[in-house]
């Protein structure tokens, strides 16, 4: 007899066994009570276990601020201070918000009564942030004040360890407005450990950043996630950098958004109903510039590439373009960009997100309506697309292809192959009298790229064909880029002819950029 059969027939026979499997068999003889309390202070330090970075709980904090201002009229600040304190790092979060009015409430773990908009979806932010960033080594203090406070002139303030089953925790009242910095608000601070802090640093960065290093990083975390709403003015975010021994800087941010390379393709807003109710669908999308200015965003690769969903601003997930469209972006595509804005005031109308609010439940429903809309609302990349640049060259190669005193012309010609580099030219135009070699650049050039084309002379003149004339083209040459060029045509080739770089733009050959 197989396995199956003999559990099947093991089942059959056994009379002990229940029809209903919720049901124990047998005469019950006795019960035991059981203390499956769990301890407050060990369910805090749980909590904050999900977060992969200090910016996504810095988010949170944020969040609740700018929930609150929206609830106040919809207009006010953030401020958000850094202090390096040598192995830790101060971190205090302001807001001219409505204040907290039930501060019980507020240190509920999944406490949603006082959920003033979308932003407070799990009721779970505060506390996983506080737990995340200050773990074992409770310091932190919650400051608030609502209308009725400081029609009273207080504040109300609750400060660690967390409490919660088998303790209670008190809020004080003080007279005044504490560390508010305005009429009603609240602030937030607590202490991070400088070892957590520093992994606010990329892994793609492997040179180890110091402390205004690590908020320019913050920085561009926080202007990333919430860029529709910096961008709408109402709500500005300001970030204070206290380091040791140094003077404080403060930046006010700026919605970091993408470098278009065109026009991008803008959808009417559209009124959609995923099957919460009603909100409307802001929608973009388009092949953006690869921006190296940024430490994460819209680098133009694969990793900052596919589909930016947000919430009323605030971006929940990116990346997520197979779980949409069930294959993987094809990697000459990784410049696509498709932004989505959900926008509403009703939660119950968002697709459901992770409690740590960087990702949508995949298996919601509402997720599943909102890909579909996607899929329906979006056209995908095609993996042929030319780009900008290679679509400047080659009417730039038409155009010298026309010259009557044209001998040949080449595209991504090999140099240095006595070495066998092959490093590839963008555009060489050959002529009667001399050969002339093109580095390209479809927007504004840079130092490097005048490297880049210094590189290619040298290959061509090693190969024993060597370029009469280098030029280097593109919209715009910045001042330092001019200067350098000078500065080369001073040297020699390792030949020892002199360089005759030239700098040139697309309009100067009545190419449009």
């Amino acid at each position: 007899m197989n396995s199956t059969n003999y559990i099947q027939n093991l089942f059959n026979n056994d009379p002990m066994i229940p029809e209903n499997i919720y049901e124990p068999s047998g005469v019950c003889i006795g019960d035991t009570v059981l203390d499956n309390t769990p301890s407050g202070f060990a369910l805090f330090q749980a909590i904050g276990g999900h977060y992969t970075s200090p910016a996504q709980a810095i988010e949170e904090l944020v969040d609740n601020a700018v929930s609150s201002i929206r609830a106040n009229g919809g207009s006010g600040e953030v401020i958000l201070r850094l202090t390096d304190g040598g192995d830790y790092v101060d971190i205090s979060v302001y807001d001219s918000g409505t204040g907290i009015s039930d501060l019980g409430t507020a240190l509920t773990i999944s406490g949603r009564g006082g959920a003033q908009t979308p932003l407070n979806e799990h009721g779970c932010g505060l506390k996983n942030a506080l737990s995340y960033l200050c773990e074992e080594v409770e310091v932190w203090l919650l400051e608030s004040r609502t209308k009725e406070d400081a029609a009273a002139d207080r504040y109300r303030c609750v400060s660690a360890p967390y409490a919660a089953i088998d303790r209670k925790m008190r809020a004080k009242v003080h007279q005044g407005n504490g560390a508010i910095l305005h009429e009603t608000g609240t602030t937030i601070r607590v202490r991070c450990s400088k070892e957590k802090f520093e992994s606010l640093k990329p892994a793609t960065k492997r040179a180890k950043a110091d402390f205004r290093q690590l908020c320019d990083y913050l920085e561009e975390e926080l202007a990333y996630t919430y860029a529709a709403i910096l961008a709408e003015g109402r709500i500005t975010i300001g970030v204070i950098c206290r380091e040791q021994n140094a003077p404080e800087s403060f930046h006010q941010l700026e919605a970091l958004e993408p470098l278009w390379e065109e026009d991008p393709v803008e959808l009417p807003e559209t009124p959609a109903d995923f099957g919460g109710g009603k909100l409307t669908v802001r929608c973009r999308y388009g092949t953006i510039e690869a921006d190296k200015e940024n430490a994460t965003y819209y680098k133009g690769n694969m990793a900052s590439s596919g589909l930016e969903i947000r919430i009323n601003g605030r971006c929940i997930e990116r990346g997520l373009y197979s779980k949409v469209f069930g294959k993987a972006l094809h990697p000459s595509c990784n410049r696509f960009l498709a932004q989505i804005d959900l926008r509403g005031e009703d939660g119950i109308a968002f697709p459901a997100t992770e409690t740590t609010k960087n990702a949508f439940v995949e298996g919601d429903a509402r997720t599943q309506a909102l890909f579909r809309w996607i899929r329906a609302n979006v056209r995908q990349p095609e993996a042929s697309r030319e780009s900008l640049e290679s679509r400047l060259v080659g009417k730039l190669a038409e155009k010298k292809a026309a010259e009557s005193d044209t001998l040949r012309i080449g595209r991504e010609e090999g140099t240095y192959r006595t070495i066998g580099l092959q490093g590839k030219i963008d555009l060489l135009v050959s002529k009667t009298g001399g050969m002339t070699i093109y580095e390209a650049k479809a927007k504004n050039t840079k130092a490097e790229d005048l490297y880049q084309l210094r590189l290619y002379t040298d290959g061509c003149a090693m190969d024993g064909v060597p370029a009469k004339e280098s030029v280097l083209i593109g919209a715009r040459h910045p001042r330092e880029v001019c200067s350098l060029v000078g500065q080369l045509n001073s040297q020699c080739d390792p030949t020892g002819a002199p360089y005759h770089f030239v700098l040139r733009t697309w309009a100067e050959e009545g190419i449009s950029a």
